[in-house]
């Protein structure tokens, strides 16, 4: 595993998994110049097939960091913009597939919104990282754009 400071990089056979790990990852120069790092080094490894990015904390990502953008004049506002596109351009102009991980429902619909944006309880925790598993495992199906069998395997109760 490789500490990037604010994300770690992991790799699990040919799939890298990228961690946030900075409380809310919000994205400033630090996050996004560890993005980018990671990312070269997904992208220079040929046996890479896969890449996974979760977060660790209450929040994936929460966005832009917006305190940091308020200290930049305009024109270094515009100059930020640029750090991101590269990050996108990593990731490769946004042609991927995403995948949502749920593991349940609160029971009601009112109590959706604080189900998922709440913190997980550490049972949920656990389930959450048993999902993202399960998904990894189901990835080389995917890769060879086998996505029925992939949500099959991932959807049949074991």
């Amino acid at each position: 595993m490789t500490d990037f400071g604010a994300l770690t990089l992991e790799r699990r056979d040919e799939v890298a998994l990228i961690t946030l790990t900075a409380g809310d990852n919000r994205f400033n120069p630090t996050s996004i110049a560890a993005w980018n790092a990671a990312l070269d080094e997904v992208e220079a490894d040929e046996s890479v097939a896969a890449l996974v990015t979760t977060g660790t904390d209450k929040f994936y990502s929460n966005g832009l960091d917006l305190d940091w953008m308020g200290t930049l004049a305009p024109d270094e506002r515009a100059q930020s913009g640029q750090m991101i596109t590269d990050t996108i351009r990593l990731l490769g102009h946004g042609k991927f597939h995403r995948l949502r991980v749920g593991i349940g429902h609160p029971g009601h619909k009112d109590r959706v919104v604080g189900w998922v944006l709440g913190r997980p309880s550490k049972d949920d925790d656990v389930l959450i990282a048993r999902a993202i598993d399960d998904a990894i495992d189901v990835l080389p199906l995917a890769v060879q754009g086998d996505f029925s069998e992939a949500m099959k395997r991932l959807h049949t109760p074991k």
